[in-house]
């Protein structure tokens, strides 16, 4: 919930103005990448949401933590976001520098640097910043509660952080239209076909 006062307004915008700031610069990496770069790396990001979609309460109850394993809300929330984040970066950071560290695949990968490319990879970009920044905003908003299963903390429930750091954005914020379209609880559904989809375009980009 928001502290009293305008603290809570400055932190929700700060919140909301983060989001957007990668965004764009993730965009602006991917014009300077290359899309084809870009599209790899979206496969990894995809792959990454998919594996904690499909198995992310399995893992949660093997290691005990739970709710109902911890006893307190708060904390399970903590570890779990700390668990999904932790694999989720992991991932998305190979993905971005598997080109790179194979020298093969990179020069497979390289493209005449025309607008047209650049700003293909500008797009693409913009979506792999909304997966990867979305991604881990949904850990703080949403838990699971079972395979390609996620549910809303309520209202009250704040971020698993002291409020100084962090604060959640209300319900009427202006983060709210965000909130509800993070690539957790939009695409979770979907994330096997988006996935099945995206790496045939790698295949045939890498051909």
């Amino acid at each position: 919930m928001w502290p009293a006062g305008r603290q809570g307004t400055t932190q929700m915008l700060s919140l909301l103005a983060l989001f957007w700031l990668m965004v764009f610069l993730f965009s602006l990496s991917g014009s300077l990448r290359g899309w084809n770069r870009e599209l790899i790396a979206t496969s990894g990001i995809v792959l990454a949401l998919f594996a904690i979609n499909q198995f992310g309460f399995q893992i949660l109850n093997l290691v005990g933590w739970t709710t109902a394993g911890l006893g307190d809300e708060l904390t399970a929330a903590k570890r779990s976001f700390f668990l999904f984040a932790s694999i989720f970066i992991i991932i998305t950071f190979f993905s971005y520098q598997g080109p790179t560290m194979s020298s093969a695949l990179g020069a497979r990968l390289r493209i005449e640097k025309s607008l047209g490319n650049k700003m293909l990879g500008f797009v693409i970009g913009a979506i792999n910043g909304y997966l990867v920044i979305g991604g881990i905003w949904a850990f703080l908003e949403y838990f699971t509660t079972g395979m390609a299963a996620w549910v809303q903390y309520s209202p009250g429930v704040p971020y698993p952080f002291p409020q100084e750091i962090i604060t959640r954005p209300g319900i009427d914020s202006a983060a709210a239209n965000i909130i509800a379209n993070l690539p957790i609880p939009l695409l979770s559904p979907y994330l096997p076909y988006i996935m099945i989809v995206i790496f045939l375009f790698v295949i045939i980009a890498m051909i």
